[in-house]
């Protein structure tokens, strides 16, 4: 027959450990700097597969980073909104610097002069993943106050356990615990 203690617990002794803000910070900065360091590595001092290799790790970089202290911290809709936006300004951004005129003159004969709706849209591009990458480090900061508070307000819960009946069978149960 099995003790009570030789039975695993699934109820935890301590409450959860709050959301670190520095971890959170760890996570956006890192997931932000690191894929833009290597790209421009891989981008300074290579041929083009592998400039196009760097360039794609900046976007990923910059897309997805910034985000992932959001992520940590639980707020998904933030983070993936965060991504998505950014995500798409940078396809924006792709697309006008590659399907645009290359040396910017306009085609049209006769006229003499530069289309400045590429360079209008590139600058629309960039300013959006600017702001929504300085909003989600600001945001990581709510974030995780927000989870720390939802982790300190939890006064009741439930947890899947294993009792042991007098027989020494294991039998599955719930455990319900309250904070008082």
């Amino acid at each position: 027959m099995m003790a009570r203690e030789d039975i695993p617990k699934t109820f935890p002794d301590e409450p959860p450990e709050p959301v670190s803000e520095g971890k959170a910070y760890a996570w956006a900065a890192g997931g932000t700097l690191i894929p833009l360091i290597s790209g421009l590595t891989i981008s300074s001092n290579a041929h083009h597969f592998k400039s196009s290799l760097g360039n794609r790790l900046m976007g990923l970089g910059f897309a997805f980073g910034p985000s992932l202290g959001e992520l940590y911290a639980g707020a998904w809709g933030y983070g993936l909104f965060g991504m998505g936006l950014r995500g798409a300004a940078l396809l924006w951004l792709s697309t006008t610097m590659n399907n645009g005129n290359s040396d910017g003159a306009v085609t049209q004969p006769g006229v003499v002069g530069y289309d400045n709706s590429a360079l209008g849209d590139a600058l629309t591009a960039s300013l959006i993943v600017g702001v929504a990458t300085i909003y989600s480090f600001v945001e990581t900061r709510y974030a995780v106050k927000r989870a720390n508070k939802r982790i300190a307000a939890q006064r009741f819960g439930f947890s899947p356990e294993i009792f042991p009946s007098s027989g020494g069978a294991l039998n599955p149960g719930l455990l319900a615990w309250i904070k008082f």
